[in-house]
């Protein structure tokens, strides 16, 4: 249990590297300002306002998301807004989360689905968030239904949907019912002892299983134990030693 909570943990107390994607004027900017609470990005009806990416890190639910308001991505001949559009790429492949975000009152177009085929490449994490639900449906759902199981309304203008953002999320990340209390390691050492102690406990088992004699099997079990007492600091082994030594400055 410990070993399956610790992504969830980790990305608890780390954050989620997030970025807010989508096509010029379909309301990233409003949507980062309301997740944030104030405002800050520039919101104006001109199209490609935001032409570098702005980060800021928001609170929803226990999760902390450290936002990117890309560039819209899309064909410019402007050569700064160029540049924005590939900084958004870059940002988007760095991503654990991608929320890309569509205008409910204008009809998908081939920049719309370019930008769901181009994420969809890069194997994200993706929630789709269909803006501006105060105006008329215009969207076909089953359209964006195959590029995630995400697919939610809101309003950011209004501050309306964070609640469903917040489900979704949480739901798409794995950690709905987490519980924040539980333990999680703190490095990677540490959940490679406790996956190697699994590993060899369900060796243990297999073996006896197999009719193996209670030597070979002890020999697994105190494999298993041994991982265990490197993960607690009992039982040093040289390699933890070293490892120590690389990342810590550790005094006579």
């Amino acid at each position: 249990k410990i070993i399956a909570d610790h992504d969830s943990g980790m990305i608890l107390k780390n954050g989620v590297d997030t970025v807010i994607a989508g096509k010029p004027n379909v309301g990233k900017s409003t949507l980062m300002n309301m997740l944030l609470g104030y405002d800050r990005s520039i919101v104006t009806n001109v199209a490609g306002t935001t032409r570098d990416v702005i980060e800021e890190s928001a609170k929803l639910g226990e999760l902390i998301l450290k936002l990117s308001d890309t560039a819209g991505i899309h064909e410019t001949n402007d050569e700064v807004e160029k540049i924005g559009v590939e900084i958004a790429k870059k940002k988007l492949k760095n991503a654990m989360l991608v929320i890309e975000v569509f205008d409910i009152s204008r009809e998908l177009d081939e920049e719309d689905l370019e930008l769901l085929e181009y994420v969809k490449k890069l194997g994200k994490k993706v929630i789709i968030v269909l803006n501006k639900s105060d105006l008329e449906n215009v969207v076909e759902r089953s359209q964006l239904e195959k590029y995630s199981d995400y697919v939610i309304e809101i309003s950011a203008k209004l501050d309306e949907g964070r609640e469903e953002l917040q489900k979704a999320t949480e739901k798409l990340l794995g950690i709905g019912g987490y519980d924040a209390d539980s333990t999680i390691f703190a490095n990677e050492r540490q959940i490679a002892c406790a996956e190697r102690a699994r590993k060899y406990l369900a060796m243990a088992l297999e073996s006896l299983d197999m009719g193996e004699t209670l030597d070979a099997v002890t020999v697994m079990i105190d494999n298993g134990a041994n991982a265990l007492l490197e993960l607690t600091g009992e039982k040093a082994t040289e390699a933890v030693v070293d490892e120590v030594f690389s990342k810590f400055c550790v005094g006579k």
